[in-house]
């Protein structure tokens, strides 16, 4: 008598049958999911490559934009207020900037800024300081500051300021990455015509510029 009879060895072959297509069908549900999980990664590695701005050299120059701004803008509207303005410092490189930091520091002298180089404004070329020609620092610095912002430029706070930036709300870091500020624009197109023509600009100038009182 045999020690398995055909029924049982049917069941059997349908048991195997079914255990070999979910052995199959398991197999094939991980190769999917690890298909997809691969294809996830390497598109979110892709989104946070696309995020991460390129970082770009420092400059070795004045921002061109932002230079105009003061020359074009800033200067010529606070002399129409009185001020007759120079400017003593504008672009810096790196070694230069941490010479004015060692300053106060390791080097004789008064302390005259807070950041060492590479972290400074003046690295990127969008910072100038400025002092009057005949009253040195004695000055309506928060009148020049009005005057400033109508030009769309940012003066520092009280201790620093002589001290004009443009940054559009961005921090050291960003700008380290590589981020810039927007272009600036002047507030009137009169102004422009007068710095093309060599003409000083005047109170009437601002009048029609729809100036404040500053």
């Amino acid at each position: 008598m045999p020690l398995i009879n055909e029924d049982q060895t049917g069941r059997y072959e349908k048991l195997l049958g079914i255990l070999v297509i979910v052995v199959l069908f398991t197999g094939i549900t991980v190769c999917l999911a690890v298909f997809e999980w691969r294809r996830l990664t390497t598109v979110a590695s892709s989104v946070v490559a696309a995020a991460e701005p390129t970082p770009l050299p420092l400059p070795t120059e004045m921002d061109a934009n932002f230079l105009a701004q003061v020359e074009r803008c800033l200067l010529p509207a606070a002399a129409v207020q009185g001020f007759e303005l120079r400017v003593t410092s504008g672009y810096r490189t790196v070694a230069e900037q941490n010479l004015v930091f060692q300053q106060g520091r390791t080097e004789n002298g008064h302390i005259v800024t807070e950041v060492a180089g590479g972290r400074s404004l003046h690295n990127y070329g969008l910072a100038v300081d400025v002092v009057d020609r005949w009253r040195g620092y004695d000055v309506d610095w928060e009148r020049l500051g009005r005057i400033a912002a109508w030009c769309g430029l940012e003066q520092n706070d009280e201790g620093d300021q002589a001290h004009f930036t443009h940054r559009d709300g961005l921090s050291i870091e960003q700008l380290i990455v590589g981020f810039r500020p927007p272009p600036l624009e002047l507030p009137c197109e009169l102004l422009a015509e007068r710095a093309a023509t060599g003409q000083s600009l005047t109170k009437t100038d601002l009048w029609e510029c729809g100036a404040p009182e500053f």
